[in-house]
């Protein structure tokens, strides 16, 4: 499944530079006529307005290489990792929604207030 992956990776990604050379050389040459359309209308003592300056074509971004551990059979999400897999019935009591006792999450809210008053 990976190898099918790269594969199509490999072809979309080869698309997207074609395209993106493309892009760039068009880009070039509408900045190269803009130049000479500038050049021209100084001799003559004229100024090209802004609406004038063309319109640039997007580049394609590079589209990220697909990783091999999105791909293990194995793999365990990382929550699911954090979570205790011993099965046993402890109570968090003391603990936020995030994982921290009530006296860490107090500080934090501390430090926001403490923040937020020194900007005024």
């Amino acid at each position: 499944m990976y190898t099918a992956a790269i594969a199509s990776w490999k072809v979309a990604d080869e698309k997207r530079k074609e395209d993106a050379a493309e892009a760039r050389a068009k880009n070039k040459r509408a900045n190269d006529a803009f130049k000479k359309k500038q050049e021209a209308a100084k001799k003559r003592g004229k100024k090209l307005e802004a609406s004038d300056k063309p319109a640039l074509i997007p580049v394609p971004k590079a589209i990220p290489q697909p990783k091999l551990k999105d791909f293990m059979e194995g793999s365990v999400p990382e929550q699911a990792r954090d979570d205790d897999s011993d099965g046993g019935d402890e109570d968090d009591e003391g603990f936020g929604t995030d994982g921290q006792t009530g006296v860490v999450a107090a500080q934090k809210t501390m430090m926001m207030k403490m923040m937020r008053m020194s900007r005024g």
